[in-house]
């Protein structure tokens, strides 16, 4: 390999064009080296900038606070802070952490994946530390080896993408013409792409070696792929795709918050959150539209066109306009999904489906200084001009393909978003999945994992099967805790897909807390369960199957984070962030917990991430019922990573594996093996004010107990003023318990509260 500056010194040439050969459809049947992103080590800075913390009310910039975290991180690692780049920081709306992500420099040329992650709490406490660096004896060896190497032509941009295209079975006849913006190469007139190709060059290591490459960003329209080309050889050294496919799972939601169509549509008037949404839906760059194209998202139907469209191509595309902004039209199923009228129903489903999801999660933190999807960001940090580009019945008259699916493509910030949803035809008569909202909730999910994951200008950190997989596990978990029925208890299982597919799920087992109904644990990991075949018979790790795994234990970790602090209605959530909810706080820490993480995250990590996310949020009120969950689906404090997936049903000494209320919150809580928990003596504070209306008459048990007896003490989190009852043991299956019946001032009646034995 041949030093950095010798590469670079090539690529001087402003323009050139190259000749190549017809054009073949794309095919998944080429082998291409899968991208790999090694696994971040946790390392102790052994320093916290406290001079860091709030001033005067307004917190660190998190200029200062990026700059502190280099110059520590440079020290720890005995590197030159010139080997070290800021990739993406931002401060976190919600929490106050500030997230500060790197990528190391070696000879002025980024290592693409070599990265790490610093997150600082408010008050200046490193929280953790993750880094994937080139060991420093590598980048020697590696650059000595370069020195000493004869010269050879390069490999120049236009050749790196033939390279590429060769290996997945593509030719051109086209001319390719090579544009220079200082370090972007912008390569066009490719046939197979469907916009123009973006070239830069990077290293990248893989294992001890270390290799110039050129990273291309190739959109094919059905798939978005990452490309590392070897700069010198040509060879295709890895490829990311940045789709995720939605093959095999469905939900439906019509309207935004009922699990699926059922009777007449509802009606919504100004749904949008004011918080999130500060100009409503359809207001872009000042300017209101009168079709379904707003800020967040443009959404068509596009059944006569490709599935392959450049960006500019789907912004032309028609779409439902009104001057009153009233988008109401008639639905009937039997006519199915390509009936006109229907089709019109779709995309505004989905419109108003994509900006439900982006208005919940911008309010649990997924902002535009976190590199969300917004056209514009009102001046609000993040690079903007990426709304989502949505499409329905997705090349349906044009491709016998297109058909039971929907996916993601998730670019990095400043880029669109691109979301396609298909018809599914596996039921009579056919069904749309954009009517589907909890698809369009998992597909929004994937958006929001990928971005916060290692920081909004790096979407290569959830490559793996198992990290992944855990994507899928997010997106489902999203899915879920968006359309759950209102009434919903911790018995409620969750059989997914029978709306789209007719009447019968598409997991293996329904989500659920039950070991019978759902058996899914840690150590299925290491079973057959996560395999499958491809259409020549190779087997591979499915990550559908691996989510499901990490799907229920989250679904675990829910149920007893409601058990302690009850359950919002999901059509509350957007604005409940600090209801102080279990389902509104799971939420929460499962978001944040993104940010924490390091890229490629393992199961373990993704674990560790969302205890200190509950570490800084909530004063660890609700470590043990986290670790309880995990635990109960074999990842308790001593489970492993590296493979060995044994179960583990540890919980932290302190903690029960029935968890309860914790009425003394650990600030420090440690999501290492072995924990040792220290009291609180000031719990999370709450600013819910008592009843300012008369109190009514307080319910009677259900069962058989003592007569209730009102005593004015704390609810769940420390509700002041509310009325807990007693009544007595006969609860909870015979153990000893009481049930607390509160008053809730915001909807003015009694709720339940268990705590105790069960």
């Amino acid at each position: 390999m041949h030093s950095p500056a010798f590469f670079l010194g090539l690529l001087t040439l402003c323009a050139s064009t190259l000749n190549a050969v017809p054009v073949v459809p794309p095919t998944d049947a080429a082998e291409v080296p899968a991208y790999d992103q090694p696994e971040a080590a946790p390392i102790d800075l052994g320093i916290s900038f406290p001079t860091l913390s709030a001033r005067d009310g307004a917190p660190a910039s998190i200029e200062s606070v990026s700059a502190a975290a280099m110059d520590a991180l440079a020290k720890s690692l005995s590197i030159d802070k010139s080997q070290i780049q800021v990739s993406h920081a931002h401060t976190s709306t919600v929490s106050g952490i500030h997230h500060v992500h790197f990528i190391q420099v070696l000879k002025g040329v980024p290592v693409a994946n070599a990265v790490a992650n610093v997150n600082i709490t408010p008050d200046g406490q490193v929280l953790s530390v993750y880094q994937s660096f080139v060991p420093e004896k590598t980048s020697t060896s590696s650059f000595a080896a370069s020195a000493a190497a004869a010269p050879v032509e390069a490999i120049t941009a236009d050749v790196a993408v033939l390279k590429f295209a060769e290996s997945k079975g593509l030719k051109t006849s086209d001319k390719l013409t090579v544009a220079k913006d200082g370090d972007t190469f912008t390569v066009t007139g490719a046939s197979f792409a469907v916009q123009e190709i973006k070239a830069t060059q990077k290293f990248y290591q893989k294992g001890s070696d270390l290799a110039l490459c050129w990273d291309l960003s190739v959109d094919f329209g059905d798939k978005w792929q990452n490309a590392f080309v070897n700069a010198e050889t040509g060879a295709v050294v890895a490829v990311n795709n940045w789709t995720s496919d939605f093959s095999d799972a469905t939900y439906n939601v019509v309207p935004q918050f009922q699990q699926a169509p059922s009777g007449a549509l509802a009606t919504l008037k100004n749904p949008w959150n004011l918080n999130a949404s500060p100009n409503g839906w359809h207001v872009v760059g000042g300017q209101e539209r009168k079709d379904l194209f707003g800020n967040n998202v443009a959404a068509a139907s596009n059944p006569n066109g490709s599935d392959r469209q450049s960006d500019n191509q789907v912004l032309n595309l028609p779409r439902p306009s009104s001057n009153s902004l009233t988008f109401s039209y008639q639905w009937n199923e039997a006519r199915g999904a390509m009936d006109p009228t229907n089709i019109n129903t779709a995309v505004t489903n989905m419109f108003v489906a994509v900006n439900t999801a982006h208005d919940l999660f911008y309010n649990y933190g997924f902002t535009e200084n976190a590199a969300n999807f917004q056209f514009d960001n009102l001046g609000k940090g993040g690079a903007g001009n990426d709304g989502v580009l949505a499409t329905s019945q997705d090349a349906f008259n044009t491709d016998p393909r297109a058909r039971n699916n929907a996916n993601f493509a998730t670019p990095p910030d400043g880029q669109n978003g691109r979301m396609r949803m298909y018809v599914f035809d596996a039921a009579r008569p056919s069904r749309d999945g954009a009517l589907d909202n909890s698809i369009v909730y998992h597909e929004m999910a994937h958006g929001l994992s990928n971005r916060l994951t290692g920081g909004g200008r790096n979407p290569n950190c959830l490559p793996g099967d198992f990290s992944g997989g855990m994507g899928e596990g997010w997106s489902d978990i999203f899915a879920v805790v968006m359309t759950m029925p209102p009434s919903s208890t911790r018995s409620t299982n969750i059989d997914m897909g029978a709306y789209v597919l007719g009447g019968r799920g598409i997991r293996s087992h329904p989500y659920s807390t039950s070991l019978s109904t759902n058996p899914l644990k840690y150590s299925t990991l290491g079973t057959s369960f996560i395999l499958a075949r491809d259409q020549s018979g190779r087997q591979f790790r499915e990550v559908h199957n691996i989510g499901e795994i990490w799907c229920n234990m989250l679904y675990e970790v829910l149920w007893n984070m409601v058990d302690i602090s009850g359950f919002i209605a999901p059509s509350n959530l957007i604005a409940g962030q600090a209801s102080g909810k279990g389902n509104a706080d799971f939420v929460s820490v499962v978001i944040q917990g993104m940010k924490n993480q390091p890229c490629n995250p393992s199961f373990i990590q993704a674990r560790n991430a969302i205890l200190d996310a509950d570490k800084v949020m909530f004063k660890g009120k609700y470590s043990c019922a986290i670790w309880a969950g995990f635990a109960k689906r074999g990842m308790g404090v001593n489970a492993q990573n590296g493979g060995n997936f044994a179960d583990n049903n540890d919980v932290p000494a302190g903690c029960s594996k029935n968890p309860q209320p914790n009425p003394n919150p650990d600030p420090n809580p440690n999501p290492n093996p072995s924990p040792k928990p220290t009291s609180n003596p000031n719990p999370r504070p709450t600013s819910n004010p008592q009843p300012t209306k008369p109190v009514p008459t307080q319910p009677k048990p259900t069962t058989a107990g003592p007569a209730p007896k009102p005593t004015d003490v704390p609810g769940p989190g420390g509700l002041a003023g509310q009325r807990c009852t007693t009544f007595g043991a006969t609860q909870c299956e015979g153990k000893a318990t009481f049930l607390c019946a509160y008053y809730n001032s915001s909807t003015l009646t009694w709720e339940k509260w268990y705590n105790g034995g069960c």
